[in-house]
């Protein structure tokens, strides 16, 4: 789970927690609305779980800082010592004393600590970190459906491989929020830094990788060739939340419009990364120059 936080604290500065009979969800988006994930834990993926709801229903129980979590569960100080972790969310009641907050839910996290060798499990003194967060309402911001299209194209990579190749890419890059540009060919992918019309112009030199289709686990392409373009922060943190976790990722587009989705599935849970994709700024660059050249030669056949 703190993987997982540190992950969406890249996303966003805040998650929203969505609870059913069934599972358990956090979800984050970043403040442009362009990049989105959500992490889904199954019932059997905790020791203890029960949601005092009926049977198929679901609710949103609040929303709260990824990092302000994190730093609970995550806290160098006792992170070793901690033998297990209680986690619950208790509703706003509107009778309570009038000066207090009471109509927001509280996330309540219990740490039980180990006391020497011994774990101790039951409520005796100094051995149980009790923490509170209020949490505030959730913006009803849901998650983009994949779409259903026929031009749909899935590739299947482990991130190890994708993670050798983005270190061709620092983060720092040429640019302060730098874009990676994606061309994908039946026989190869070309990964290098978007341009813009100035650098183009300049000729400035930048790095450029190639990938075989045999470096991928799956290869499926609607067409050929595809571009797609986006930015590194959230890319970076879903590869290296998939490498802590040795799992592979899906990779699901259908053209340089549309958003990535990403799934990474897990023994009892999974995670869904939507990042907003956009044409490459060399590619509008391209597409004007031929639109010019089609006029001009339409232009010339006239005379």
């Amino acid at each position: 789970l703190t993987r997982a936080l540190a992950c969406m604290s890249r996303y966003g500065d805040d998650i929203t927690i969505h609870v059913d009979t069934d599972s358990f969800c956090v979800s984050a988006t970043n403040s442009s609305e362009t990049a989105y994930c959500k992490f889904r834990y199954e019932r059997l993926f905790f020791s203890r779980y029960y949601a005092n709801i009926n049977y198929g229903e679901s609710f949103e129980a609040g929303k709260l800082s990824a990092k302000t979590l994190l730093s609970i569960l995550k806290n160098r100080s006792f992170e070793n010592a901690v033998d297990r972790c209680e986690i619950s969310i208790a509703e706003g009641n509107p009778d309570e004393r009038e000066d207090q907050d009471s109509l927001a839910s509280n996330m309540i996290i219990r740490l039980f600590c180990k006391h020497g060798k011994i774990a101790i499990t039951s409520i005796e003194p100094g051995v149980i970190k009790t923490h509170r967060i209020v949490l505030s309402v959730p913006l009803c911001i849901g998650a983009p459906c994949v779409p259903e299209s026929a031009a749909e194209s899935r590739l299947t990579m482990g991130p190890k491989s994708i993670r050798s190749m983005l270190r061709h890419f620092p983060p720092g890059g040429p640019k302060q929020d730098p874009q990676l540009v994606w061309v994908f060919t039946y026989t190869d992918v070309t990964v290098h830094w978007a341009k813009s019309p100035l650098d183009l112009k300049h000729k400035e030199i930048s790095t450029q990788m190639k990938l075989e289709v045999t470096e991928f686990e799956t290869y499926e392409l609607a067409s050929s060739p595809i571009t797609i373009a986006f930015h590194m922060r959230e890319f970076c943190a879903t590869i290296a939340y998939a490498e802590s976790m040795d799992l592979t990722l899906d990779l699901c587009f259908t053209n340089g419009a549309d958003p990535l989705f990403i799934n990474v599935r897990a023994e009892r849970g999974d995670a869904l990364f939507i990042i907003g994709s956009a044409t490459a700024p060399e590619d509008l660059v391209k597409s004007s120059q031929q639109s010019q050249s089609k006029s001009q030669e339409a232009s010339s056949k006239t005379r």
